[in-house]
Protein backbone atom coordinates (compact mmCIF):
# COMPACT_ATOMS: atom_id res chain seq x y z
CA UNK A 1 0.00 0.00 0.00
CA UNK A 2 0.98 3.01 -0.62
CA UNK A 3 1.12 6.35 1.15
CA UNK A 4 -1.19 7.89 -1.47
CA UNK A 5 -3.92 4.93 -1.24
CA UNK A 6 -3.11 5.05 2.51
CA UNK A 7 -4.02 8.87 2.88
CA UNK A 8 -6.98 8.44 0.25
CA UNK A 9 -8.95 5.79 2.28
CA UNK A 10 -8.29 7.26 5.50
CA UNK A 11 -9.61 10.50 4.56
CA UNK A 12 -12.61 8.90 4.22
CA UNK A 13 -12.44 8.60 7.83
CA UNK A 14 -11.57 12.06 9.17
CA UNK A 15 -11.47 14.36 6.60
CA UNK A 16 -9.29 17.66 6.96
CA UNK A 17 -9.63 19.54 10.48
CA UNK A 18 -11.85 17.21 11.76
CA UNK A 19 -10.97 14.11 13.90
CA UNK A 20 -11.79 10.74 13.15
CA UNK A 21 -10.65 6.59 13.61
CA UNK A 22 -9.19 4.58 10.67
CA UNK A 23 -9.79 0.80 10.62
CA UNK A 24 -6.47 -0.72 9.18
CA UNK A 25 -7.14 -4.53 8.01
CA UNK A 26 -3.75 -6.13 7.56
CA UNK A 27 -2.25 -9.45 7.50
CA UNK A 28 0.82 -10.63 9.59
CA UNK A 29 2.66 -10.51 6.92
CA UNK A 30 2.31 -6.68 5.92
CA UNK A 31 2.28 -5.51 9.43
CA UNK A 32 6.34 -4.95 9.15
CA UNK A 33 5.40 -3.07 6.11
CA UNK A 34 2.38 -0.74 7.90
CA UNK A 35 4.74 0.47 10.62
CA UNK A 36 7.13 1.38 7.94
CA UNK A 37 4.02 3.83 6.13
CA UNK A 38 3.24 4.91 9.93
CA UNK A 39 6.76 6.04 10.44
CA UNK A 40 6.87 7.80 6.63
CA UNK A 41 3.76 9.79 7.63
CA UNK A 42 4.96 10.55 11.12
CA UNK A 43 2.14 8.67 12.53
CA UNK A 44 2.42 7.68 16.31
CA UNK A 45 2.23 3.62 16.93
CA UNK A 46 1.30 4.99 20.50
CA UNK A 47 -2.50 4.99 19.49
CA UNK A 48 -2.39 2.00 17.54
CA UNK A 49 -4.12 -0.72 18.99
CA UNK A 50 -3.83 -4.34 17.59
CA UNK A 51 -6.75 -6.26 17.78
CA UNK A 52 -6.68 -10.18 17.15
CA UNK A 53 -10.20 -10.88 15.68
CA UNK A 54 -11.56 -14.52 15.44
CA UNK A 55 -12.01 -16.83 12.71
CA UNK A 56 -15.74 -16.10 13.13
CA UNK A 57 -15.38 -12.19 13.14
CA UNK A 58 -12.86 -12.74 9.99
CA UNK A 59 -15.17 -15.04 7.67
CA UNK A 60 -18.29 -11.96 8.18
CA UNK A 61 -15.53 -9.50 6.93
CA UNK A 62 -14.82 -11.68 3.52
CA UNK A 63 -17.21 -10.21 1.30
CA UNK A 64 -16.16 -6.77 2.20
CA UNK A 65 -12.55 -7.71 1.51
CA UNK A 66 -13.26 -9.54 -1.85
CA UNK A 67 -15.07 -6.17 -2.71
CA UNK A 68 -12.33 -4.20 -1.80
CA UNK A 69 -9.79 -6.58 -3.37
CA UNK A 70 -11.62 -5.99 -7.07
CA UNK A 71 -11.76 -2.43 -6.32
CA UNK A 72 -8.18 -1.94 -5.86
CA UNK A 73 -7.79 -4.57 -8.87
CA UNK A 74 -10.01 -1.99 -11.09
CA UNK A 75 -7.82 0.99 -9.63
CA UNK A 76 -4.97 -0.38 -11.08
Amino acid sequence: MTQDIYIHRSGRTARIGNEGTTLTLIAPAEERTFKILCKDLKKSGDKMELLKPSYTQLKKLEPYIETAKQLEKAAH
